[in-house]
């Protein structure tokens, strides 16, 4: 296992973590304030909190820094960056690819989801990546979650599921499909504890968007190596925080 590897990336992790987490813990600390009835136990102060998150989320990006490094080298999903990503022809390609793939997202999100979602969880939902920021969703967003899912659990997940699918093509959209389905479902906790709707409307545009992106930052991984994965994320970020800001309206205050 490359150590060095590891103890980069997990290094990569630490700024983006930093940001993002007291924007969540407070989102978590306001819905506990919004509730009819207090907790059974007090939450500890906002200090502790944001530390012990912290702390959790730097040893999870370790451990999935740690897998990736371990796992693959087996499968052939350990660079960094490859030789066709750092010319300007494939660099050009990767950044085309995240710049149609990010379009297609947000054209089916404004054009499909957005007008189907009801106003409680399009207020949460815009309000939540409001809150966070684009400098929270481009380096937690684009790169924790590609550590944790791309260069993490889709080595593992591909190894694994070469024991009955062998090795291949269909092997690897297999793992970078469930994986993608789980990088969906991670976002659900943050979006309903911001006070979304568990709604059908809602689930279909997490499950559908959040997956669809993951398979092209998985093929960016496979193709260009885990430094393409983390600029199509940032892309998609880039190119939604605008029309996130033009299209959302803050909640009315009471009278």
């Amino acid at each position: 296992m490359n150590w060095t590897t590891v103890a980069t990336l997990t290094a990569a992790c630490l700024p983006g973590i930093l940001i993002a987490t007291p924007a969540i813990i407070d989102t978590v600390l306001r819905r506990a304030r919004q509730q009819p009835t207090p907790p059974a136990r007090p939450l500890p102060p906002r200090r502790v909190l944001i530390a012990a998150s912290m702390a959790q989320t730097t040893l999870l990006a370790a451990g999935a820094a740690a897998l990736g490094a371990a796992f693959g080298p087996r499968v052939g999903l350990a660079q960094l960056s490859t030789d066709a990503f750092q010319t300007p022809a494939g660099a050009l390609t990767a950044l085309s690819a995240a710049v149609l793939g990010s379009a297609a997202m947000l054209a089916a999100y404004y054009g499909v989801f957005r007008p189907r979602l009801d106003p409680q969880t399009l207020a949460a939902s815009e309000g939540l990546r409001q809150e966070a920021g684009l400098a929270s969703r481009v380096l937690y967003g684009g790169v924790v979650e590609e550590v944790l899912m791309r260069w993490g659990l889709l080595p593992l997940a591909v190894w694994l599921l070469t024991f009955p699918l062998g090795a291949g093509a269909a092997t690897f959209w297999t793992a970078n499909l469930l994986t993608g389905l789980l990088f969906a479902a991670l976002h659900w906790p943050a979006y309903l504890s911001a006070g979304c709707r568990p709604t059908p409307v809602f689930f279909t545009a997490s499950v559908v968007l959040n997956t669809a992106l993951a398979l092209l930052y998985g093929w960016l991984f496979l193709q260009y190596g885990l430094l393409a994965a983390v600029l199509g994320h940032a892309v998609t970020h880039l190119m939604w925080y605008p029309l996130d800001r033009r299209m959302w309206r803050p909640p009315a205050l009471p009278a």
